[in-house]
């Protein structure tokens, strides 16, 4: 997945997690899948992503390696708090570092922040960042 094209540079947050990402999911190679699987173990969780000004709030449901998206963060066991702009430069243009947008405040983690650890182990290659 680290090749995976890159989103259209226009694409909508909401666009983003209601039709690009679930498509990158579906089209990970079965093979990917069992090696997240098996990374993965029991590990489940939920994982929240809020784009303040662009009012979109989505979170992905992770279980045992599988990943389903949903609208809202209500469940989330850890959010992803940051404005357009820098999510655009995360996950869209990918040229920003996230460990220095935290850093500099320019992302907020709320709540189990060990679970951005985890992710680095169990999600496959490319996928979020």
């Amino acid at each position: 997945m680290a090749d995976r094209p890159a989103p259209p540079s226009d694409i909508t947050p909401q666009e983003f997690f209601e039709k690009y990402i679930p498509e990158q999911i579906e089209n990970i190679p079965e093979e990917q899948k069992a090696e997240a699987r098996e990374r993965a173990g029991d590990f489940s969780t939920v994982i929240g992503f809020n784009i303040t000004d662009a009012d979109a709030q989505y979170s992905f449901h992770i279980n045992e390696g599988d990943i389903e998206v949903k609208p809202g963060i209500d469940d989330a066991e850890m959010t992803i708090v940051t404005d357009e702009e820098t999510w655009r430069e995360l996950m869209i243009d990918r040229s920003a570092n996230p460990q220095q947008l935290f850093m500099s405040g320019r992302i907020q983690i709320e709540g189990d922040m060990s679970i951005a650890m985890q992710l680095q182990n169990i999600m496959p290659e490319g996928m979020l960042m």
